[in-house]
């Protein structure tokens, strides 16, 4: 029996298996990542703005197998051109700024050489979940052959372009490019800054000098009469990250609230300027990015970015669900816990799919995805690509 004839007799048996509903489901039984462009085919994307794609967790080996793949099709078949990932906002909006106006001035040699710089390179700028993997390759490929432009959204100033340049002019200018600073303003803003950037979670600064930052950078702020321009939200994304920092002694979930409400500052400012009309695709975390998953967790956020996009955007969301399997981080491999038998992931897995495309708009509104509690399946996006067995990334030796 052939594959396709397969699927076919798979696909009926999934119209029984759900009854009356009218589900749709396209898969396949055997992992080749050469099937994936046939799924991403089922999917109408001519007059999409935005897709959003996501993972579990990070370090997901087969979820970004198939994102890479994915991306890949967006960019070469549907025209997609910007890659917005669950990276440092600050550092990455910087260096992209630097070679749009190098490309603007038709300065290629300059912008093969700032790509080359380390700090402008963009693996010293994105986490390492991604940017130290086998799979993430062929996005970095897309990138260094000017196919593909990739900013971030995530709140953390973690890239080592703000670690190396938040002490020279590139930062103390935003501070102070319309007002002479006093002494005791420049101490507050080397001290705090300073200490935010190479401390982070281990930050010690007082409650004074706190709030003697954060009167400095609204003072800054004072001087920009359009809060659109990069400048201002540089110093509204440093406000932000403090704000999310000192929250965080107070409450680790309080910190994941705000820097979640940050990141969607971070998309809203970047859709509006340097992404407005543009085609762009979103990748993170299912907790940032996946419509209607907040609503799981108890006092937590009321929307994250992919709820905003949902409601503001025209938008697609293609988010992983796991079965079963492995992930891996730095600090070891971590079990995926196999969801209750009466759930989506577990019946699926009967199937013998290897991974499968699940429209959430037409599979049975009593489907269980995440919960025991009903909730429309719909209500957590547009499609799910269910992972039968997922494994770890593979780490690029440094």
């Amino acid at each position: 029996m052939n594959l396709k004839l397969t699927n076919i007799l798979l696909f009926s048996l999934l119209l029984f298996f759900y009854g009356k509903a009218s589900a749709q489901l396209e898969g396949v039984t055997e992992f080749d990542t050469a099937k994936i462009a046939s799924l991403v085919d089922q999917i109408s994307l001519d007059s999409t703005q935005i897709v959003i794609l996501g993972e579990e967790a990070h370090y997901d080996g087969i979820a970004m197998t198939i994102n890479q793949k994915i991306i890949t099709e967006l960019v070469q078949k549907y025209g997609f051109n910007t890659l917005l990932i669950e990276s440092d906002f600050e550092s990455l909006l910087s260096i992209q700024k630097m070679i749009k106006k190098h490309h603007e001035n038709d300065y290629n040699n300059e912008i093969k050489s700032i790509k080359g710089e380390e700090d402008h390179n963009l693996k010293s700028n994105i986490y390492k979940s991604w940017a130290h993997t086998k799979e993430f390759k062929n996005i970095l490929e897309l990138y260094h052959s000017d196919q593909l432009e990739i900013l971030g959204f995530d709140s953390k100033m973690h890239g080592l372009f703000v670690r190396k340049h938040f002490k020279n002019h590139y930062y103390h200018h935003l501070f102070f490019k319309d007002f002479k600073p006093n002494e005791k303003e420049e101490k507050v803003y080397h001290l705090v800054l300073k200490s935010l950037i190479e401390n982070e979670f281990q930050d010690s600064t007082n409650i004074n000098n706190q709030k003697a930052f954060l009167n400095l950078i609204t003072k800054a702020q004072s001087f920009y009469t359009d809060t659109l321009t990069h400048n201002y939200q540089t110093l509204k994304s440093i406000k932000n990250y403090a704000h999310q920092i000192w929250i965080e002694k107070e409450s680790p979930l309080k910190y994941m609230c705000m820097r979640d409400v940050n990141m969607v500052c971070n998309v809203d400012y970047l859709l509006k300027t340097e992404l407005k009309n543009k085609k762009v695709i979103i990748l993170g975390a299912n907790l940032h990015v996946e419509p209607g998953i907040v609503k799981l967790i108890d006092n937590y956020v009321d929307y994250n970015i992919g709820d905003y996009l949902k409601k503001n955007y025209n938008t697609i969301s293609i988010v992983p669900i796991n079965y079963k399997g492995k992930r891996g981080s730095y600090q070891g491999v971590v079990k995926i816990q196999k969801p209750k038998k009466f759930m989506l992931a577990s019946k699926l897995h009967k199937f013998n799919y290897h991974f499968a495309l699940v429209d959430l708009n037409k599979i049975a509104p009593e489907t269980l995805i995440y919960t025991h509690d009903l909730v429309v399946p719909s209500v957590y996006g547009d499609y799910l690509i269910f992972i039968d067995k997922t494994k770890p990334s593979t780490f690029i030796p440094q």
